[in-house]
């Protein structure tokens, strides 16, 4: 797929995660900024210090000219540590190492208003990944970032050219294009797409009172010849649980989607819970129905 493509298929996935999306002078403007970083060669500091999770110890590590860098940067602008989601980056980073098993260097670049909150959340999460605390913000002083927090991730290529831009962590869209664009780097039996079957899709729990909670199970079975990996989920209301197997699931398996429902308020419901996977129909649309009395 060109790049151009890949830049048009991204925007269009970033920009649906806007509160102004429905506004077309928004989203023009927001796939203008997508479009001037396209193929941009992202330049970094020459004196670079990296950190471990302790936050005061340095780093044996350096930007390195791997095929592909996920480059990260948070700006100072609100509550760094709230939108920075390191729980979400550590997700992320073990599921690119250790399920699809692609050789990704992550690159963190901070510049936070408070360097010490963040420090606390690396080690309330147990973030062991080096980070660079840009005090003096020189990566964005050379390269000029936009204040859009989607827009502050990029996926480079061995020359830190711009592949693609958007949140992989805030996005599953994202992710999901994150790994296509990265197939060439997984190993051969994970990059290509596979075939599933759903036990069922319109998800009946019938009728229950408020604050009761109802569970239940949907199997997507692998009919495919290659694993079937989910990349993520997404339900329109937290009042919906979900959780689902991150493992990849051979053929002839099947992989859990537990979902879990309790609401508050009486009468009928209909919630939608979207699976996004490497099958042609990704994502997998269910419906889950009841009434609460």
């Amino acid at each position: 797929m060109k790049q151009p493509i890949l830049f048009l298929l991204l925007a269009l996935a970033c920009t649906q995660l806007f509160s102004c999306s429905g506004n077309k002078s928004a989203r023009d403007t927001i796939q203008a900024q997508l479009e001037a970083w396209q193929g941009k060669e992202i330049l970094f500091p020459e004196d670079i210090r990296f950190t471990t999770v302790r936050g005061d110890e340095e780093a044996d590590f350096q930007v390195s000219d791997s095929t592909y860098k996920i480059l990260t940067y948070l700006d100072s602008i609100g509550c760094g540590s709230c939108k920075l989601n390191l729980a979400g980056w550590k997700k992320l980073v073990e599921y690119f190492h250790e399920v699809a098993e692609m050789d990704v260097q992550f690159l963190f670049f901070f510049h936070p208003d408070n360097v010490r909150d963040v420090k606390v959340q690396m080690k309330r999460d147990s973030f062991a990944y080096p980070v660079c605390f840009d005090r003096e913000d020189a990566l964005n002083k050379l390269n000029h970032f936009s204040s859009e927090l989607q827009l502050q991730t990029f996926l480079l290529d061995k020359d830190n050219k711009v592949v693609a831009v958007g949140n992989p962590v805030y996005s599953p869209q994202v992710k999901g294009l994150y790994l296509r664009i990265l197939a060439p780097a997984l190993k051969q039996e994970n990059i290509n797409q596979t075939e599933a079957s759903v036990s069922f899709q319109d998800i009946r729990l019938g009728t229950f009172k408020v604050g009761e909670r109802r569970d239940t199970t949907v199997y997507i079975h692998n009919t495919g010849s290659g694993p079937l990996v989910a990349y993520d989920v997404q339900a329109s209301c937290g009042c919906t649980e979900v959780e689902y197997d991150q493992h990849p699931i051979l053929p002839g398996d099947s992989l859990a989607l537990r979902i879990g429902f309790e609401y508050n308020q009486r009468g009928a419901f209909d919630k939608i819970v979207l699976l996004y996977g490497n099958v042609a129909k990704s994502p997998l649309v269910f419906h889950v129905r009841g009434m609460l009395e």
